[in-house]
């Protein structure tokens, strides 16, 4: 049995103890219960082994079972029959040769200080090119906002141009910022929904383009009889591709964190998913988006292909004298 917190057992240590009782020393794990239920069968000789993670960053952990006193008293916490094996900054490992719940304590500061708190720092060389993408990402779009009317270039490449660079770029902007704020639960939290939704929403957007493109590399003009005015073709709302690109994400996101908002840097090392969430919530829709992309950018090549493979076809079965000059008169064919 896991008991998320240890919100149901009091903090009141044995007082066999010889550990001094701090009055900041709580259970900062979750609490596992480990029995037999009418069975005498285990082996005390045998220990038993548990790994804990840390539910927010402490110091001088302590490991510890529950002993109740009796049935008129409350029990409290004892680390009789348990032992510390290894603790590091996330996890705790105990050993105990007794059937009991499981936990370890340690001091938790109220109000850690900021300086007292490590920050990992992000290699010199991501920072750098982070900063040089985010400038060609910018010279793109200010440059297409600026220069519109000069550019040629369709209504619906200009927008997803534009969503798509803004997107990438927020990706690299958060995961260069943010990506190792483990320290900071609530920053860490916030920086994965935000790295879940931007890299979720530029995928569609590339996603987005692609169907663009196929569609301008398919799309004729069609034929008019004479004396007609050329029909301008039909403009459909942008709005559907903000639906697809921004709404789906949104969704995702939302459900993701409105499930447990702990997935977002759950004692990870990364202010990232966690993986048994990350694999519905983020690699499977990452994937049909790649594959479906895949497909538009296979189907335009092959367009394309088929188009410039017609086009010379249709020039070289051309009679030269058709298109030319007409032929002197008195002159013959020379496969006559």
């Amino acid at each position: 049995v896991a008991f998320r917190t240890g919100s149901l057992f009091p903090l009141l240590l044995n007082s066999s103890n010889k550990v001094e009782h701090s009055s900041r020393r709580c259970v900062n794990t979750p609490v596992i219960f480990a029995g037999l239920n009418g069975c005498n069968m285990w082996n005390y000789s045998e220990p038993i082994w548990v790994s804990l993670r840390h539910l927010s960053p402490g110091s001088d952990a302590v490991a510890a079972q529950w002993m109740p006193r009796g049935p008129e008293s409350q029990g409290g916490w004892s680390q009789e029959g348990c032992q510390l094996v290894h603790s590091d900054r996330s996890t705790s490992t105990i050993r105990c040769s007794v059937l009991s719940n499981y936990a370890v304590l340690q001091e938790v500061p109220d109000f850690p200080h900021p300086s007292l708190i490590a920050v990992r720092v992000l290699h010199p060389v991501v920072h750098a090119c982070t900063a040089a993408l985010l400038l060609c990402l910018f010279t793109i779009t200010i440059t297409h906002i600026l220069h519109h009317s000069s550019i040629i270039i369709s209504r619906k490449s200009w927008h997803t141009l534009l969503n798509t660079c803004f997107h990438i770029a927020m990706t690299t902007a958060v995961y260069a910022g943010g990506i190792c704020l483990t320290s900071y639960p609530l920053v860490c939290q916030a920086v994965g929904i935000a790295l879940h939704y931007s890299s979720l929403s530029a995928l569609l957007w590339i996603g987005v383009s692609a169907r663009v493109i196929y569609k301008e590399a398919v799309w004729r003009t069609p034929r008019q009889t004479d004396g007609e005015s050329p029909v301008p073709p039909t403009q459909r709302p942008m709005l559907r591709f903000y639906l697809i690109a921004d709404g789906v994400p949104l969704i995702i996101c939302g459900i993701t964190a409105a499930v447990n908002v702990n997935n977002y840097g759950d004692n990870s090392p990364y202010c990232w998913l966690v993986w048994r969430s990350s694999l519905g919530s983020f690699f499977v829709p990452a994937g049909l988006v790649v594959l479906v992309t895949w497909i538009y950018f296979l189907c335009t090549v092959f367009r394309l292909r088929h188009r410039v493979t017609k086009e010379c076809i249709g020039t070289t079965l051309t009679s030269p004298g058709t298109e030319g000059h007409p032929a002197l008169a008195g002159s013959t064919s020379l496969l006559s």
